[in-house]
């Protein structure tokens, strides 16, 4: 495994843990060090969109066939502080990304 992809953290009792996903696969690393893990049964779908800004959403069919059970989307380019307030709903076609300020810039999402 490499650590091109998407890596996603979490505490726990004071230990971080890191969950990494790309088109491979995904793994559970322990306490942030060690061996990666091998999650089995897992789909990921991911992708890039950009924001529309001023209180509207941008609507992308994800193509997991499911609703996620989990979701990110980051924005990919310095929103320079005109991001504003940002939302995310997704169902089971689609994730849908809004934004509250001015920023049309890019992000990127993924679906599991």
């Amino acid at each position: 495994a490499t650590n091109a992809g998407i890596r996603m953290q979490y505490e726990r009792a004071g230990i971080t843990h890191s969950i990494y996903m790309d088109s491979g696969g995904a793994w559970y690393q322990p306490d942030g060090g060690g061996n990666r893990v091998p999650i089995g049964g897992v789909t990921m779908r991911s992708g890039t969109g950009t924001f529309v800004g001023n209180g509207g959403t941008r609507t992308i069919a994800h193509g997991l066939g499911k609703t996620p059970s989990a979701y990110s989307v980051v924005p990919t380019s310095n929103p320079s502080g005109y991001l504003g307030e940002m939302w995310v709903s997704v169902g089971s076609t689609n994730i849908v990304v809004g934004n509250t300020g001015s920023h049309t810039g890019s992000f990127h999402w993924f679906v599991m």
